[in-house]
């Protein structure tokens, strides 16, 4: 360049490796130039070697105060100039691959980063879902229904719980084999899904049982149409590879207001509900009602009894 401003411009417009700069310039002083150039780019960035005379010394001591990297004096000694670029130029090549390196393990961690994010949610996912039919697991369950329960007072929203039990899915799952049985628990969930009221929540319990947590609306007539839609869902005919399956369910029904808003008796009383269900015909829905609990507590009396008089 032929001058400061040529230099400037240059500086802006292309890449450099080094820059001598002359301290004394027709328009623009070298020092100027040089703080310009620190505006943007550091020492490391882009070394500046200053050009100056003997009787230049205050300007040197202005050059490296403003971010000089090394000075050289006229005339040059051209063998003493070269090692102090060549000083520069390996103290930037390595200071580029100190960056490079910084960059690409930034990357890396970003990308790992990204992978642990993914795997945590991936694992948040499986803690909390069936992995074979993507509803939610029993777990999940439990702690929905519990939250449902311990927000009655809240939002005034009784939940009611309904356990499904297909019907006919052992004999199937026996002749065809288990593969065959998950790929009808598969259908049976996504039929579920289908046909699940907004708000609704559904987890397979194990098994071919499955829970519904049914919100809002007016308990327990809410619940029992929930119920009856499913078991007809369920009546209509499964079709895997060109057969056709009926295997139909018993749902039983509890709601949170008829078992002491308590989560483990909520559940029982649905199982139960469900067990009459089945006793009364299957693919059917029933309504718990607490005399339920003490016809089987009465049954369990006697059969405790008959068990001691025979002992």
């Amino acid at each position: 360049a032929s001058g400061g401003r040529q230099a400037i411009e240059k500086l802006s417009g292309e890449s450099f490796d080094l820059v001598l700069l002359d301290i004394m310039m027709p328009d623009l002083s070298g020092n100027e130039v040089l703080r310009q150039l620190r505006k943007t780019r550091s020492d490391v960035e882009l070394p500046v070697i200053m050009v100056s005379a003997k009787s230049q010394s205050d300007d040197v001591v202005e050059s490296l105060t403003l971010g000089a990297n090394d000075y050289v004096i006229k005339p040059i000694d051209f063998s003493v100039a070269l090692a102090r670029i060549n000083t520069q130029l390996a103290r930037k090549r390595a200071a580029d691959a100190e960056l490079a390196a910084r960059l690409d393990l930034e990357v890396e961690t970003g990308r790992l980063h990204e992978a642990i994010e993914h795997n945590t949610d991936q694992l948040h996912f499986l803690a909390y879902h069936d992995s074979l039919t993507g509803l939610l697991n029993r777990a999940a369950f439990r702690d929905l229904l519990n939250q449902a329960l311990d927000n009655i007072n809240v939002s005034d929203e009784e939940p009611a719980l309904v356990f499904i039990d297909l019907d006919h899915f052992k004999s199937v799952n026996d002749s065809h084999g288990h593969e065959f049985g998950d790929r009808l628990l598969k259908a049976v969930a996504d039929r579920l899904i289908e046909i699940a009221s907004p708000g609704v929540q559904i987890a397979r319990l194990g098994g071919d049982e499955f829970g519904v947590i049914v919100l809002g609306g007016e308990q327990p007539a809410t619940a029992m149409t929930e119920a009856e839609k499913i078991v007809e869902a369920l009546r209509q005919p499964f079709v895997l590879e060109g057969q056709h399956f009926h295997i139909g369910a018993s749902c039983g029904v509890a709601r949170a207001s008829s078992c002491a808003e308590d989560l483990d008796v909520l559940i029982k009383a649905a199982d139960l509900a469900m067990y009459h269900a089945k006793a009364s015909g299957r693919s059917g829905a029933v309504l718990f009602e607490p005399r339920m609990l003490e016809e089987q507590e009465e049954r369990r009396a006697l059969e405790e009894d008959l068990r001691a008089a025979v002992h």
